[in-house]
């Protein structure tokens, strides 16, 4: 229920687990996260610390948590620590991944490209997304066009070796990305058909704390900017 999105309905599952075995207060963090009911998700993060258990994924639960209230520095310092933390065997791909984001948030943009490249290693044909797309949006940013060109069409052939059922995770940003790269390139044509495309068949947003409502208003900006260059 999560994976697609039915947040409300996850938590309502988690609470009749609750009647039969113990408080999973770990299994209510995300949900809350995406309804944005903050102050209850904090409260199951201590909750969770409280249990020992899950040391990742309260530091990972954490960040996010900083991010969605701009605390940038802070979710930057989390991030780094449960870096810090990882074990081989732990899930490096997302926690480096989100590394990154917080890296960029406070313009760490050497550390962000080392993340993401350092990320391309452990994707594999489940991973839903890869990190050249994070790699081309900071090579747009850059100026570096080819590089962004080069990083999409490595996206692409990533995303055709993985499992279908990923497709529908990264898609949209994969799409969005490639119009922006045209926008700045001076091709609005096309970037006004992948916007319009990136709006009318929106990513699935189970792996992420970006509600449905977000993702509509970055897609509907990244139309308006192609409509109007």
């Amino acid at each position: 229920l999560e994976r697609l999105g039915e947040d409300r309905y996850a938590l309502r599952c988690v609470e009749l687990l609750e009647q039969v075995f113990e408080p999973l207060p770990w299994k209510k963090t995300w949900p809350l996260l995406r309804l944005k009911e903050f102050e209850k998700a904090e409260e199951m993060i201590v909750a969770t610390e409280k249990t020992g258990r899950f040391p990742l994924r309260v530091l990972n639960d954490r960040l996010s948590l900083e991010s969605q209230f701009n605390r940038r520095a802070d979710s930057y310092q989390t991030a780094t620590k449960l870096v810090g933390s990882l074990k081989p065997e732990d899930d490096q791909e997302v926690y480096l991944n989100n590394r990154a984001l917080t890296a960029w948030a406070t313009f760490k943009f050497d550390e962000v490209e080392a993340d993401l490249k350092s990320n391309l290693k452990y994707e594999d044909k489940y991973s839903r997304g890869t990190a050249h797309v994070g790699l081309a949006g900071l090579y747009v940013q850059q100026g570096k066009l080819a590089d962004a060109r080069e990083s999409l069409l490595e996206a692409k052939s990533r995303r055709d070796r993985r499992d279908p059922s990923t497709w529908q995770f990264d898609d949209g940003e994969r799409r969005a990305m490639l119009a922006k790269l045209l926008l700045v390139a001076g091709r609005s044509d096309a970037a006004e058909r992948l916007a319009r495309e990136f709006v009318e068949r929106p990513d699935r947003l189970g792996n992420s704390t970006m509600g449905a409502k977000d993702q509509g208003f970055l897609a509907d900006l990244l139309l308006y900017a192609a409509l109007h260059d």
